[in-house]
């Protein structure tokens, strides 16, 4: 299951540097550099999804994106164009990770899949953190606080 999230995460990226020269849709808003940084205990949080969400609605697009092995989140918007538009956002941030299990193979036991960040913080209705993208460029660092380890999902054996 791992497997397929990093084969997934690649072909997203890939996707995103093939298409950086794309026109832009109607209506496209202007959008500026803007990057994230997570951190939790002082340490950097990798493999982290953000999404950001406009606080009054003005941003109908998709802004988002995941930190890397230093923390750091490029945002894009649409999935594919480097920057957000300015704006006042709420930040929603969620990371899980599935046990290992061999694909194909006759299971006795379930898949847990396990999420490393407290589940306020992946809620827009919950989250405490916003960010301001100006008309300019930005970069903003969150501590997510303690780091945790809570059971997500577990799928049973017969399970889909």
């Amino acid at each position: 299951m791992k497997k397929i999230h990093l084969l997934i995460l690649s072909l997203w990226f890939l996707m995103i540097q093939g298409c950086g020269g794309s026109p832009k849709p109607d209506g496209f808003p202007i959008i500026y550099d803007c990057s994230i940084i997570l951190t939790q205990e002082d340490k950097p949080l990798t493999g982290a999804s953000i999404i950001l969400f406009s606080k009054d609605g003005h941003c109908p697009w998709s802004v988002g994106g995941t930190t890397d092995s230093n923390g750091k989140a490029v945002i894009f918007t649409h999935g594919r164009f480097w920057g957000a538009p300015a704006g006042d956002f709420l930040v929603t941030v969620s990371k899980t990770e599935t046990e290992p299990y061999e694909q194909g193979e006759i299971r006795t036991k379930p898949i847990n899949i396990y999420t490393f960040v407290d589940k306020k913080f992946s809620d827009r209705s919950t989250t405490p953190l916003e960010i301001t993208i100006p008309k300019g460029k930005i970069q903003q660092t969150f501590d997510l606080g303690s780091a945790t380890r809570t059971l997500f999902e577990s799928i049973p054996p017969n399970g889909p």
